[in-house]
């Protein structure tokens, strides 16, 4: 129950955020802490999303198997229960890995990145581009 209300006070929590970032925003003078917000979105909301799609997708084909079975008469017991289980724990792994890549690029990937200067031996581009561009 304890674990119930601490998502409960976050949720909460994040949306008292959102609310005071999105009406504080003002293009004249942008707030630092607009940008920390919008990560704050992205990285609450791209695992659920990811979450959501294969956990959906499992639901349908648990029901695609189910209807299957009772047209044919096959009905069997639970037999998925360790399926499910399995991919539950899945997908948690795999929404996980997007949750730290962001939270890296947030706390130490935005100031790590080099700039490559490279040139191409391409001769004829200057005419490619100037026929596209008429």
């Amino acid at each position: 129950m304890l674990g119930q209300d601490c998502d409960l006070v976050f949720l909460i929590f994040v949306f008292l955020l959102f609310a005071y970032g999105f009406l504080s925003f003002s293009r004249n003078s942008p707030s630092p802490n607009f940008g920390r917000i919008i990560y704050l979105l992205v990285l609450s909301l791209i695992p659920k999303l990811i979450i959501l799609v294969f956990l959906f997708g499992e639901d349908i084909v648990r029901f695609l198997n189910g209807t299957f079975q009772s047209l044919t008469g096959t009905r069997e017991g639970d037999i998925l229960a360790d399926r499910r289980k399995f991919v539950s724990q899945t997908v948690l792994i795999l929404s996980s890995i997007p949750f730290v890549g962001i939270l890296h690029r947030v706390l130490i990937g935005k100031y790590q990145y080099f700039v490559v200067l490279c040139s191409f031996g391409l001769s004829g581009i200057h005419t490619v581009i100037r026929c596209y561009s008429t």
